[in-house]
C-alpha cells in the first residue's frame, strides 16, 4: 500500500488521517502527505506546530519510528528524489485514542531564506499499523502565523478538545442480546434498528444502523454533562454500494422525556458516505450549563440506507460527567455565571456578543489562550428570556470608547484584523492599527461592529458555526448584551 493518507471528513475540518487497517488487517505501507511550498524567505526565525492524535499503537518508541515528520527544500513532486531531513516532534499523544494532542513547537529556523516543504511520513507493517490523524497545522515567521499558499481562507478547524473517553463500549465490541451495550437511550432518541457487522473499522465487530423512510437513530445511553465544550468522533461507511448519508449531535433530555423537536440538536452536516472506505466524522458543541443528554448519529431518510459506526468517542478538556461514567475527575469552576441584558446604545463595558439562529441563540467563545488569531468557533447556546441571557463570564468582551470607535477585548488582548482574511487577530498590547470598529444599532437590535481600516463587518456564519468578519453583509449580524 502506497495511498494511505486522505481528508477524513467532508465537512469544513478537513484534517488529514493515515491507516494501514484494511478488512480487519494490518498492511505494510509507506505514505507521504506533503504539504505546498513554504516561503520562509524573508523569515530569521520559524517553528512548525500541528494537533495530531494517534490510535491502536501504544508504544511510543513505535510511533516515533513509523509516524514521523521531514523537511525538504528540493521537493519537486517525488518524495524518492528529494532529500529529507527528519524533524523532532516533542510530543506524541498516548497511542490508544483518538485524543489530539499538541505537537509543540519544531524549530525551523534552518530553513529561513528558504521555501521549504513538510512532510507526514507514515509507514506500517502487516503486523502493526496504527491510526494517524493530524490537524491544526500552523507554521509561525518571526512570531507571525503564515498561511500556506493556496489554502482557501475558511475558518480554522476546531481547537481539539483533549481528555479521555467519556463512552464506554464506543468501539463495539460488547453486545448482550443482539444489542451493543449502552447503545440504547431510556428516551425517544432511539428508534432505529440494530445489528451487529463484522466489517469493523477496527476490532471484531462495528454496529449497523438500519435506515428507512424517516430518519432513523442510533443513541448512547443519557449523560449528565458538566457545562464545557465536547467532541464526537467516529467512523462511519455505507454498508451497502447504495450509499448512504449521516447526521449526528444530541438532544436533551428532561426527566427521561425529550420535550420536542427543537431539542434535537444537530451538526446539519449531511455527510454523504460510500461502502469502500471508512469516513472519519468529528464534531464539537458546547453546553452553557449542566445538561442530560443522549448522542445521536442519525441515518437520514433520503436514501434512508443503512450504514455502519465505530470507534465512537466524546471527549472534552473543560466538562466531564456529572452522575457516573466519567474517566475524569470533577474540576472546579473556573468562571462564574452572569445575567447580561440586550442593548440599544453602546457604552464602556462588558458585553456578550450573541446571534439568532434556526437552532436558538448562540454566544460567541474568545479565542482559546494558546492561539493569537482565527475565527470565533465554538459558540454556547443560550437561552434568551425578555431580553436578558445567562452565561459565563469567561465568553465576555470588554468595549470601550476611543478616538475615532471603540477598541474590543478578552481577558488576554485587543481584537483587530490583519492582512485580507476574515479572521480575527490578537494582541496583548494595543495594536498600531486595525483594532478601531464602529458599533452601530440597527432598528431590529442587531449591530453592525465593522473595523475602520478593514471595513469588514462581524457576522455569524452557520455554514462554518464561528464568527468572522465580511465586506459583504452575507450572514447573521449579532446582538450586543452588557453585564
Amino acid at each position: 500500500m502506497t495511498r494511505v493518507w486522505k481528508v477524513a471528513s467532508y465537512n469544513n475540518n478537513g484534517y488529514l488521517n493515515a491507516s494501514a487497517f484494511l478488512n480487519n488487517a494490518s498492511h505494510a505501507s509507506e505514505s507521504w502527505a506533503v504539504s505546498p511550498a513554504i516561503n520562509l524567505a524573508d523569515s530569521k526565525k520559524a517553528v512548525l506546530a500541528f494537533s495530531h492524535a494517534i490510535n491502536k499503537l501504544s508504544d511510543v518508541s513505535t510511533m516515533k519510528d513509523m509516524m514521523t515528520v521531514w523537511a525538504s527544500t528540493d521537493y519537486t513532486g517525488d518524495v524518492s528524489t528529494a532529500t529529507w531531513k527528519q524533524l523532532v516532534v516533542p510530543n506524541y499523544p498516548a497511542g490508544t485514542s483518538w485524543t489530539f494532542v499538541e505537537s509543540g513547537d519544531i524549530d525551523l529556523t534552518e530553513y529561513c531564506g528558504n521555501k521549504v516543504y513538510i512532510g507526514f511520513k507514515y509507514t506500517s507493517t502487516d503486523e502493526n499499523s496504527g491510526g494517524w490523524e493530524v490537524d491544526n497545522f500552523t507554521i509561525k515567521g518571526d512570531g507571525t502565523p503564515m498561511v500556506t499558499p493556496g489554502k482557501p481562507d475558511t475558518p480554522d478547524t476546531p481547537d481539539t478538545p483533549a481528555g479521555s473517553n467519556l463512552v464506554s463500549n464506543g468501539d463495539f465490541e460488547a453486545w448482550t442480546n443482539s444489542l451493543p451495550n449502552n447503545w440504547k437511550s431510556a428516551s425517544s432518541a432511539s428508534n432505529a434498528k440494530l445489528s451487529q457487522s463484522t466489517d469493523a473499522h477496527s476490532g471484531q465487530y462495528s454496529v449497523c444502523v438500519a435506515g428507512g423512510a424517516k430518519n432513523q437513530r442510533l443513541a448512547y445511553k443519557e449523560l449528565t454533562l458538566k457545562p464545557g465544550t465536547y467532541k464526537m468522533s467516529f467512523y462511519t461507511k455505507a454498508a451497502t454500494a447504495d450509499g448512504a448519508v449521516v447526521d449526528y449531535g444530541y438532544v436533551k433530555v428532561v426527566d427521561g422525556k425529550i420535550s420536542g423537536g427543537n431539542d434535537y440538536i444537530y451538526a446539519k452536516k449531511y455527510d454523504k458516505l460510500t461502502n469502500t472506505e471508512w469516513t472519519a466524522i468529528s464534531h464539537e458543541f458546547t453546553l452553557a450549563e449542566k445538561t442530560t443528554v443522549a448522542l445521536i448519529i442519525a441515518v437520514i431518510k433520503n436514501p434512508g440506507k443503512d450504514l455502519l459506526v465505530d470507534d465512537f468517542s466524546l471527549t472534552t478538556a473543560d466538562g466531564g460527567v456529572v452522575d457516573g461514567g466519567s474517566t475524569e475527575p470533577d474540576q472546579p469552576e473556573t468562571s462564574t455565571t452572569s445575567t447580561y441584558t440586550l442593548v440599544n446604545q453602546i457604552t464602556d463595558g462588558t458585553y456578550v456578543l450573541v446571534a439568532k439562529t434556526d437552532a436558538g441563540y448562540l454566544a460567541a467563545s474568545p479565542l482559546a489562550a494558546t492561539y493569537n488569531y482565527g475565527y470565533l468557533k465554538n459558540p454556547v447556546s443560550v437561552t434568551e428570556s425578555n431580553g436578558t441571557v445567562k452565561v459565563s463570564d469567561a465568553n465576555a468582551f470588554t468595549i470601550k470608547k476611543v478616538d475615532g470607535g471603540y477598541t474590543i477585548q478578552d481577558a488576554t488582548g485587543y481584537y483587530f484584523m490583519n492582512g485580507a482574511y476574515n479572521s480575527f487577530s490578537r494582541s496583548a498590547e494595543l495594536p498600531a492599527s486595525g483594532h478601531i470598529w464602529t458599533i452601530t444599532v440597527n432598528s431590529d437590535k442587531t449591530v453592525s461592529i465593522k473595523n475602520n481600516e478593514k471595513g469588514k463587518t462581524i457576522q455569524y456564519d452557520t455554514e462554518f458555526t464561528s464568527f468572522g468578519a465580511y465586506e459583504e453583509i452575507k450572514a447573521i449580524l449579532p446582538f450586543l448584551y452588557k453585564k
